[in-house]
């Protein structure tokens, strides 16, 4: 078992997505999922990941009835 985590180690992360000024999301060798905003990171695994999400979707479907969403939000 040890064997395959070394080997999971040596593989890099994988970017999944990227946004400069906000942050990023990749899998690391481990299959854990991380959200980077700034300084701040999350490690989700898979199933916790995708319930971040559904959260992060209902909650902006929330907000778009209270403001509009801006054509190019500022990232700064």
């Amino acid at each position: 078992m040890s064997e395959l985590l070394l080997h999971a180690q040596d593989r890099p992360p994988e970017i999944l997505a990227a946004s400069e000024g906000i942050g990023c999301v990749y899998r690391c060798p481990n299959g854990c999922l991380h959200v980077c905003i700034g300084e701040t990171e999350l490690r989700l695994s898979p199933q916790r990941y995708w319930g971040f999400v559904a959260m992060l979707s209902e909650s902006s479907q929330s907000l778009a009835t209270q403001e509009p969403r801006p054509a190019n939000p500022d990232v700064n």
